[in-house]
Formats: C-alpha cells, structure tokens, sequence
C-alpha cells in the first residue's frame, strides 16, 4: 500500500510538473506572438470634409495590407447628442440637432469629464510613447480652407485669422507628433462672391505600429472606473 501510494504521488507530481510547464510555454508563445502583432505598421487615412449642410469624417485604416474603411456623417449632431441626453445608447441620433434642443448643462458637465479623463489618458499614453522611442507620425498633411463673406473687410479678416490658427495648430501637432515634412500643404482661400461660406477639406495620413493601439486600450483599461462613472451618471 505504502509503494502504491508513493507510485500515484510520483505520478501526480509529474503531472503536475507537465501542466506547469504548458503554461509556462503558452505564456511565452503568447507573448511572442502579441509582441511580433505590435510590431505591425499601420496606416490611418484620414479625412475631414465640410460644406454648407454637409459634414463627413472618412477614414481608411491599413493594418499591414488590411483595409479598414469607416465613414462617419453629421459627426458634430453625434457628438452633442451622446455628451447631452441621457441613454444616448438606447436612442438613434436625429438626422439634425437644432442648438435650442440641446441640454447645455449636462453637455458641458459630461464635456468637463470626458475631457479629464482623455487627458488623463492621453498624457500616460504619450509618455510611455516618448519612452519607447516610436512617436506617431504624421505626414501629407493637406489642409484647404474656403471662407466667403459679402463684405471684403471682414473675408480678409476672417483669413487671416484661419491662418493664425493653422499656424497655432500646425505647431501643437508638432510637439506631440513627429511630423513628416513631406507634401504638406496648407491653403486659405478667400471667396469674395459668397455669403457665409466656410468650406473645409483636411486630410493627412498617421503612422504607428499596432503596438501603439495595444498601450492605448490598456490605458483606456486603467480609467475605467472613470468611464463607469460617466456612464453611471448619464443613465440617471
């Protein structure tokens, strides 16, 4: 009885040694595997056209060859009807949101939240960016801008400014991404002829590996408490 005890116990402890070393082996295939998926380039196409009524965010992404193609219309009416009614999820936006309907208070309230928590999110991804050398890249930055006004004065007032502010933004980018010089364009066009016109088409292409992404969700993970108190608070 003794031997056969010792026989089973010996048996078991080699299987369990077995299983351990299993584990030990899926973990590193694991995280060989997750480490050469980070090491994917990836291409984001981007696109931001606006005229008199219409509004669309088109976007391509290239995970090596794999497109991904995403288009979004009327993003501004998605945007202030998820920050300001209360469920957005268990609602379809309207196809128009007049500014009268819009509940200012809780927009600016759940703005103020979003906004912490996405810098909060923003500044560790950035930094854990900086650390491991491998920025996102900007590059093909086209940014063309028509505005029109009846009175002259005020066309070439409203000009100058739109420059102003691609100049302030041209140098906001270049400090939290390395820009690539290459085929970037800028063109502010005065439109004499119309009144109100404010036509805008941008479009740039951004690249980062898929590791990239990897750290972003993780950062993401890491406020989640705080994003469960943003919903928490728009479902009451």
């Amino acid at each position: 009885m003794v031997i056969l005890n010792i026989g089973i116990s010996a048996k078991g402890a080699l299987m369990l040694d077995f299983i351990s070393q299993n584990r030990l082996l899926t973990a590193c295939l694991m995280i060989i595997g997750i480490s050469l998926l980070s090491l994917l380039p990836v291409k984001l196409n981007l696109r931001f056209f606006r005229k008199t009524n219409e509004l669309k965010i088109q976007a391509i992404i290239w995970i090596w060859v794999i497109p991904l193609r995403i288009n979004i219309v009327n993003p501004l009416t998605s945007f202030f009807w998820n920050l300001s009614v209360k469920k957005p999820w268990q609602k379809k936006p309207p196809q128009d949101l007049p500014v009268r309907d819009i509940p200012w208070r809780s927009f600016i309230k759940r703005s103020l939240s979003v906004t912490k928590v996405g810098k909060k999110t923003w500044e560790r991804t950035n930094r854990f960016f900086i650390r491991i050398k491998q920025p996102v890249s900007i590059e093909n930055l086209k940014v063309y801008v028509e505005i029109g006004w009846r009175d002259a004065a005020c066309t070439a007032i409203t000009v100058g400014v739109a420059w102003s502010l691609l100049g302030c933004m041209y140098s906001l980018l270049t400090t939290q991404f390395k820009m690539l010089s290459v085929k970037n364009d800028f063109s502010v066009i005065p439109n004499f002829q119309n009144d109100r016109l404010c036509n805008i088409d941008a479009s740039c292409i951004i690249g980062f590996r898929l590791g990239h992404i990897i750290i972003v969700i993780y950062q993401i993970l890491r406020s989640a408490q705080d994003i469960y108190n943003i919903i928490r608070r728009a479902s009451v």
